[in-house]
Formats: C-alpha cells, sequence, structure tokens
C-alpha cells in the first residue's frame, strides 16, 4: 500500500517499545519476498507462485503481529499485520482510487501523494473499477509525510512503485510495492498540534528537526516496502512489510521498533475511516475531492483562516505561533496545502469527528 515508505518513524529521538521479536522466513517465503520487492525497478508481471506463498504466509501471521525481518542489504525491517473490519472492494478502492487523497485514509500519515503520470492514474482508475480482472500498474509517485511524533520532521521523496491485483485460487489479493531509492528532501520541521487524533498538522520550510535537533540535517536514504491486501469474509486482512535506512551523515538510526510504531500509527486511522458507519460512498468522496481542488484560491484562503483559527491557542512552538497570528503561515501556504486543509476539515465533519463547523457542509461551495 502507498503509505509505508512514507512513513519516518524519528529513530534518533528514543521510543519505549522494546526489541521486537525476529520473524524467522523461511526460504520459499524469503524467495517470493525477494521477488515481488524487485516488482518496481525488474518490470514484468509478479511470479504467481510468488503471490501465493506471500498471502500463505499473511494468513498464517496472527492478527496484530508486529515484528522484527531480517536485514535487506544491512537495512532494518518490520512486518506489521492487522485487520479492518471492511470488504476488500471498499478497503482497496479508498486506498487506492487516485481521485481520493491519500490523506482521506491515511490522514496522520500523508501531506501529499500522487503519481507523476496521468497514465498511470488512468491505470488505477481501471484496476479499482474491476477487482476481478488482473491487472499491474507501475509509476513514479511523489509524496510527502506528516511530521514525526517526537521530533517533527517531514520529508519528501520519490518512490517507484508497482501496484498488482492477482487472483489467488479466485480470490484477489493486492500486492502494493514502494522503492525509494534516492535521498529524500532534508528534513524540515513541522508540528503535531494538540493530541495524533486530531489530524492538525503545521508544516515549515526551516531545516532540522525540534528540540535539541534544531541542527541536524536529516535524510530518508533509501527504503522498501510492501502491502499486501487479503479478503477475510466481509473483512480485510492487512500486511506491511518495510525496511527503511534514514538518519544523518549517512548513518543509519533505523530499528525495526522505529518502523513498527510508524506502522501502528497509520493503522490506527486507517481502520478508524474505513471501519467508520459514516463514510461517505466512494463516488461521493471524489466528488467532494473535486469541489474542493475547484474552489477558487481566495476562498481557499478564507477557509483555510477558519482551520487554522482553533489552532493558535494550542501551538507553543514560539516561531509557528508567531506566523499563525501575523496570517504569514497562511499566506505562504502552497496551493495543494491549502487544499488539504480545507478537505480534511470536511471529511472530519462528514466521519462525525471534531471539526470547524464553519468548515462543514456544502456551505463552503457557495460564494460568501
Amino acid at each position: 500500500m502507498r503509505w509505508w515508505i512514507g512513513i519516518i518513524v524519528c529513530c534518533w529521538a528514543g521510543v519505549a517499545w522494546g526489541a521486537p521479536q525476529e520473524l524467522s522466513v523461511p526460504m520459499p517465503a524469503a524467495r517470493a519476498l525477494e521477488q515481488l520487492l524487485a516488482l518496481p525497478g525488474a518490470g514484468g508481471s509478479p511470479d504467481p507462485e510468488a503471490v501465493a506463498e506471500i498471502v500463505r504466509v499473511v494468513r498464517t501471521l496472527p492478527d496484530g503481529s508486529a515484528l522484527a525481518l531480517p536485514k535487506r542489504g544491512g537495512i532494518s525491517g518490520a512486518v506489521s499485520v492487522f485487520t479492518v473490519k471492511a470488504p476488500f472492494p471498499r478497503v482497496v478502492s479508498y486506498a487506492y482510487h487516485p481521485d481520493v487523497p491519500s490523506y482521506a485514509t491515511m490522514p496522520s500519515s500523508i501531506r501529499f501523494q500522487e503519481w507523476t503520470s496521468e497514465e498511470a492514474k488512468e491505470e488505477m482508475r481501471r484496476l479499482v473499477g474491476d477487482l476481478a480482472a488482473p491487472r499491474v500498474v507501475r509509476g513514479v509517485e511523489r509524496e510527502i509525510i506528516s511530521p514525526n511524533l517526537d521530533t517533527g520532521g517531514y520529508y519528501e521523496y520519490l518512490q517507484h512503485r508497482t501496484v498488482s491485483l492477482s487472483l489467488v485460487s479466485g480470490t484477489p489479493v493486492l500486492i502494493s510495492v514502494a522503492c525509494q531509492d534516492q535521498p529524500s528532501s532534508v528534513g524540515k520541521l513541522g508540528l503535531v498540534v494538540g493530541e495524533d487524533r486530531d489530524w492538525n498538522y503545521l508544516f515549515s520550510n526551516t531545516v532540522g528537526l525540534g528540540g535539541f535537533l534544531g541542527w541536524v540535517k536529516s535524510y530518508m536514504y533509501e527504503g522498501c516496502s510492501m502491502t499486501v491486501f487479503v479478503p477475510e469474509g466481509d473483512a480485510t486482512r492487512v500486511a506491511s512489510f518495510k525496511w527503511l535506512r534514514a538518519g544523518w551523515a549517512e548513518i543509519n538510526m533505523v530499528k525495526p521498533e522505529h518502523i513498527l510504531a510508524g506502522m501502528r500509527r497509520f493503522a490506527v486511522d486507517f481502520r478508524a475511516v474505513l471501519e467508520s458507519p459514516r463514510l461517505p460512498p466512494l463516488a461521493e468522496t471524489i466528488t467532494l475531492a473535486k469541489k474542493v481542488r475547484a474552489l477558487p484560491e481566495d476562498r481557499l484562503q478564507g477557509l483555510v483562516q477558519g482551520v487554522l483559527a482553533p489552532m493558535q491557542s494550542q501551538v507553543r512552538n514560539r516561531s509557528f505561533a508567531a506566523s499563525l497570528e501575523n496570517g504569514e503561515y497562511r499566506r505562504t501556504l502552497p496551493h495543494e496545502e491549502l487544499v488539504r486543509l480545507v478537505f480534511l476539515e470536511l471529511w472530519k465533519c462528514r466521519l462525525g469527528r471534531a471539526s470547524n463547523p464553519e468548515v462543514c457542509g456544502d456551505a463552503v461551495f457557495s460564494t460568501p
């Protein structure tokens, strides 16, 4: 799935969890993993035997598994398994339809994510439109992640992704592999406002991390991940495998427990959105996103002012607080961030979560 390469867990900040147990990977599963992880670079279609073997592993691992993986090229890895109480078509359609913003299902993990070619977007529309037809889609994605909970660091990078829809004994299975082979942009300082579950994040252009790490020039150097979606009755089992090298001065600071912390963060909101009884139909979600993107710049600016206003009292960082108070923060936001802020506030409203009543409902799209 799209989120794991995007999630860097700031391993240099220290994490409370102990080292996880390492999963013993039998040779058939190890070969299958390597074959599938090579897809973004090797081309071609996934080996049916490799797909079947990975599906067997995913079905065998207990729900809630969070384990270290053997290193690949000296890079730490981890695997996480969880179940979404929603049918396979719903999960896959919301997670992969290119007209549904990634932050709709991954609000605490992704700031921005998009295929860089229209051809890949159109292929993905075809894939989610017919989940009974095997298909392989390849392309490059641009991704910006949300601020890290400990240090506030966030990163932007390109990644090569292959999404494969296969049939295993007549059952559809989706496997998404993403590999980042070039370093990200230098880490910049962001801010989690209030509780992470509120989905409120601020972003600056300041290089460095929070606290005593303001001097650090950190990067996500390279990584590879694979997400597997397997139907399980009226639910969907999700397994994510991820390896990541990140840090500064070319020193890798990542441990499996840091990767698992990011996976936990993702899974909480992914499940909350897709299991919500108030989740709008897919077509309505796509329409909402298109309507927000079509809003004039001045209207977006006005709405974002209403979104940011309640955050001011929660911000303790002096630089962020000052730029919010004098309006500089809002005025210098890129268009895609204005769209994200307005969509997410409307999305919270649709899902019945705490939101600003001034940015809720169809009145947003009326001329003020």
